[in-house]
């Protein structure tokens, strides 16, 4: 919605994402519960096995009231965030 359609063409690294739900296509922002039930259909998996990372506390408390575990991101210490992610997603870190 912000870069408009042709972004993820020119982000080669959004081709790793198995899956991108993107308001541009969709119409649906997030914290709508649809936003998150889209990535649920199209993952084929369970909204308590989802976990979601937002510098925005209104998107993380969305993801909490769809069931989801969700982190806080503090821009100025990113790697919080995603070493706590990786926890809650049970994968271990590689240092």
């Amino acid at each position: 919605l912000f870069y408009g359609a042709g972004f993820r063409a020119r982000l080669p690294l959004l081709r790793e994402f198995d899956v991108i739900e993107d308001a541009t296509h969709t119409g649906i922002l997030k914290p709508d519960a649809r936003a998150y039930a889209g990535c649920e259909a199209k993952l084929g998996v369970a909204a308590a096995d989802c976990v979601f990372v937002d510098d925005q506390r209104r998107n993380v408390e969305g993801a909490l009231r769809a069931g989801w575990q969700a982190v806080q991101l503090d821009v100025r210490q990113p790697a919080l965030a995603f070493a706590r992610a990786l926890e809650l997603l049970g994968v271990a870190r590689r240092d």
